[in-house]
């Protein structure tokens, strides 16, 4: 049972190496067994923790990892699986407090928050998050330039906005803008 089961975890077929190692404890195996069970097992969890953190979700991957640990307190990979989790978890914290403060007009703020998201894990979603919000800041700042009757620096943060987002709102504001700019005034 032993040389099956080593040969199981070998393969990465921790499912059978886990029965194969329980067969030869029970029959008698020593501790050198139950060691080799209890770093399969953790093996096992660390994988659990790992799709559970690819899924999304954040409990059952802390408990995956914590069992690991539990199993094994020096595996690396458990560890390690335990400071991703802690990163994504931190992640996440940061990506709602900027959306929040986004709802809020907060501009600034926000994406204070989203690059602190992204010093946590890099997404394509917070890099759109920041995009977003740098797009808004832009239109912001040309909004209170046209209210101001600022033509030309109104113009320059459409232009700068046209870079990220050439859209429809875009397009309006500056044909707006440019109705105000006198002829061969860049």
């Amino acid at each position: 049972f032993v040389q099956s089961g080593d040969q199981a975890a070998t393969l990465g077929d921790l499912e059978n190496a886990i029965n194969q190692y329980n067969n030869a404890l029970k029959l008698g195996a020593g501790t050198d067994v139950a060691d080799k069970l209890k770093k399969v097992q953790a093996k096992q969890n660390v994988r659990a923790g790992r799709d559970a953190l690819r899924k999304g979700d954040l409990d059952a991957a802390k408990t995956s990892f914590s069992a690991a640990v539990s199993l094994v307190p020096d595996d690396a990979d458990a560890k390690k699986g335990l400071s991703d989790l802690s990163r994504m978890s931190m992640y996440r914290v940061k990506l709602a407090a900027g959306d929040a403060l986004r709802g809020q007009s907060r501009l600034p703020e926000a994406k204070q928050e989203y690059l602190k998201a992204r010093e946590q894990v890099a997404t394509d979603e917070i890099a759109q998050r920041i995009e977003g919000v740098e797009y808004d800041s832009l239109i912001a700042s040309a909004k209170r330039d046209i209210a101001a009757a600022n033509w030309p620096s109104a113009r320059a943060w459409l232009m700068t906005a046209k870079g990220i987002r050439d859209n429809e709102q875009v397009q309006e504001l500056l044909k707006k803008v440019n109705q105000q700019i006198p002829a061969g005034n860049p």
